[in-house]
């Protein structure tokens, strides 16, 4: 920020001139920032937010709030560039993913994590990992659905206690997600999904693909 204000250089607080801005590899971020910032009044009123109580609080809570809060921003931005032929190959990826051995949920996930703001594929696959095989080869809830909703809680998932809104809105999300997956295949139970004559898993996995991100570029 201008006007010897409170800046960051080198991950160090510093206070002068210029503009803000983060160095180590982070100028692609301050580049989006600027990019949405003329269009986006919630991005303007967490600037202005910034300004007002940059003297009052910590600076590290400040820069943590600001850049948390402006990721689901950033998300919906980058979701509205997703094209139809770019939501298959990451169905196909997504399929990949399984027959090269990750679970049915580690491939839904690990096909789609960086689009909701992860890019830690490893530690994707990681949360992912208890899920396949209806949770933990229990047959119960279908890996792939769960990977729906593991995604779903990256997209607008509640981290405030007492958020009563925030998890209304998450759940209705899920329940969103559920009735499209239950219209393809009628159930998300995996001893029901499984057999002769069923879907074979590979599809499914890319439909839960596919399912997830329609709704998010709708």
């Amino acid at each position: 920020m201008d006007n010897g204000q409170w800046t960051m250089d080198n991950g160090q607080w510093t206070k002068g001139n210029g503009q803000w801005a983060m160095d180590n590899g982070q100028s692609k971020v301050v580049s989006q920032r600027s990019k949405y910032a003329a269009n986006n009044k919630i991005l303007s009123q967490k600037l202005k937010l910034y300004k007002h109580i940059s003297f009052f609080v910590p600076k590290s809570c400040i820069i943590d709030y600001f850049v948390v809060s402006l990721r689901p921003i950033l998300i919906w931005r980058s979701m509205a560039y997703l094209t139809e032929t770019e939501i298959e190959e990451r169905a196909q990826r997504a399929k990949e993913l399984f027959r090269d051995g990750m679970n049915c949920a580690q491939a839904v996930v690990g096909a789609c994590c960086d689009v909701f703001g992860m890019d830690d594929q490893e530690l994707a696959m990681r949360l992912a990992a208890g899920f396949g095989g209806g949770m933990g080869r229990m047959r119960l809830t279908c890996g792939a659905a769960c990977g729906m909703f593991m995604l779903a809680g990256l997209q607008n998932g509640s981290t405030t206690p007492h958020d009563n809104e925030g998890k209304m809105a998450n759940y209705a999300l899920v329940q969103q997600l559920t009735a499209e997956y239950k219209d393809r295949y009628g159930s998300i139970t995996c001893s029901e999904l499984l057999g002769p004559g069923k879907t074979p898993c590979p599809e499914m996995i890319a439909e839960a693909v596919r399912i997830v991100l329609r709704q998010i570029e709708n």
